[in-house]
This record gives C-alpha cells, sequence and structure tokens, in this order.
C-alpha cells in the first residue's frame, strides 16, 4: 500500500478559535460515516469545507483526522480550539473539552469495524509526540467529570461527561460491548513511541528483560502511590515527563515488559 502525503486544510473560520487555555488532553474520535472505509479521511475533510457545516456560527470540527492508511490531515494547528469535538456536559459542568484538549478522528466506517493497523499506528504516534511537547501523562482516563478539575492525560470522546450525555460511542474503548478500540493496547503504543520503539513493535514477542543496571551515585527511591505512572514520575524527578524510559530502563528487571505494570508499594530506582 502506498503512503500518501500528510496534508493541511483551512477549514470554514467559525469551526475554531484562538485556544485560550492550556493544552492538557488528547481525545480520541472515531470518524463513522457508514461509508466504505477508504472515503472516511476524505469524507471528514471534506466536512471541514463545507459551508453546510454551520449551526449558526459554530460546527462540528477536529485537530486531526486520520486516515486507514495512516495519512493525516492537520485541520487546525495546536493554538486553534474547534469549536465543538467535545463541549459541555452534564448540567453543572463548568468546561468544555474542546477547551483544554486536542482533537483526533480515526477512520472507521461504524462501531463494528476494526480500526486499520496503519490508524492505530500513525494515531500513538502523534499522541506520543504531544504527549511529550505538552507534557500530558500516556495514560487512560476512563471518566473524564466536566464538573471537577480538568484532568490531563488521554481519552475518548465516550468517556467524556459530553460523550456520555450525548450518547456517544466512539471510539469504542468499552470491547465488553462490541467496542473495537483497545486503549490499554494503544496507551501501549504510545509508550513504546515514547521511549524510541516504533508502535509496529509492540505487538511483537517481548525480548527477555535485561538485568537491572547497578545503582548509580546520586541515584534516588521512589516508592510507587496510588495514580502514579512512569511518566508523572519523571515529571516529579526531572520536570521532564519524557525521560519516563530512563527509570523504566532502571527498573525494568523489578516492572517486566510493560511499563504501564507498576503497582502501589513498588520502590523505583530514581537514575540521578
Amino acid at each position: 500500500m502506498t503512503t500518501l502525503p500528510d496534508e493541511t486544510i483551512n477549514p470554514q473560520p467559525w469551526l475554531a478559535v484562538p485556544r485560550a487555555h492550556p493544552i492538557q488532553l488528547i481525545v480520541i474520535h472515531a470518524t463513522r460515516g457508514d461509508t466504505t472505509q477508504d472515503r472516511q479521511y476524505m469524507a471528514t475533510k471534506n466536512w471541514l469545507l463545507s459551508p453546510n457545516n454551520n449551526q449558526g456560527g459554530w460546527g462540528g470540527a477536529t485537530n486531526r483526522i486520520i486516515s486507514h492508511e495512516g495519512q493525516m490531515c492537520v485541520s487546525w494547528p495546536d493554538d486553534m480550539s474547534p469549536t465543538y469535538s467535545a463541549g459541555f456536559g452534564f448540567e453543572g459542568s463548568h468546561w468544555s473539552v474542546d477547551w483544554y484538549a486536542i482533537s483526533f478522528e480515526l477512520a472507521q466506517r461504524n462501531f463494528t469495524e476494526d480500526f486499520a493497523e496503519a490508524t492505530l499506528a500513525r494515531a500513538a504516534k502523534e499522541v506520543a509526540l504531544l504527549c511529550s511537547k505538552y507534557s500530558i501523562p500516556p495514560v487512560w482516563l476512563d471518566r473524564v467529570n466536566q464538573a471537577g478539575a480538568v484532568p490531563t492525560g488521554i481519552t475518548g470522546h465516550e468517556n467524556t461527561d459530553n460523550g456520555r450525555r450525548l450518547g456517544k460511542t466512539d471510539p469504542g474503548s468499552d470491547l465488553a460491548a462490541g467496542g473495537k478500540f483497545d486503549a490499554p493496547a494503544f496507551i501501549q503504543r504510545v509508550l513504546a513511541e515514547m521511549a524510541g520503539t516504533p508502535a509496529s513493535a509492540v505487538a511483537q514477542p517481548a525480548t527477555p528483560a535485561p538485568t537491572a543496571a547497578a545503582a548509580t551515585p546520586g541515584a534516588r527511591q521512589h516508592k510507587v502511590a496510588g495514580g502514579d505512572n512512569l511518566f508523572r514520575i519523571a515529571v516529579l524527578y526531572y520536570q521532564d515527563g519524557a525521560r519516563w524510559p530512563q527509570i523504566y530502563a532502571a527498573n525494568r528487571a523489578k516492572i517486566g515488559d510493560d511499563p504501564t505494570k507498576i503497582h502501589v508499594g513498588m520502590i523505583l530506582e530514581i537514575p540521578a
């Protein structure tokens, strides 16, 4: 399959406004135009260009679209917020998801269709870049309560209060209900990209874990607490979440082949 070049388009001007809040979230959507898979990308792109996508000064929008071939369209730069990708939640919510999120539309014909490997691999690569750029922890948020404080992490439209209020099912992270978006596996892909391992290699058989290196002079120890992950721990000690692979390398014999599998009470070596 030939990889097509990425694109940047100029959507209708009412579909975004200058961003006034910090970027703290990455939200995954699915196109679901119920046409053939290869038309999903083009149909979504055309909707952003259409003058009919207007609800009186706003309309459906997104920051990125990723095709079944891994092609990406940047519709709005990061400093622009879509006027509607995921808005306010239930009564009492006091912030809109779009204020704080970069949104992705992934090509999928309908709820029951598997996402293409190229779509997931490219999405993981782009999400990893955003996590590093904006210090967003690569963790999946199962519930985004818009009546509370703004969280930081990766989530799906269906997991936000806005999505729950509207009955959204994208990207389909509820596998028991037939969804096709495996959130834990996607986070693994993102972590692999951030560690410098191609996302396509995540599903390959794991290599034996190397023996942990001897503690370096000046190294510290960290006792894992509830809510911790290696990215957040790296932010705590290095003020740079992208350095989490250093902590993982120093503790891989203890953690194992899955860097997300740390547990409360585990003592981790923090290299100097």
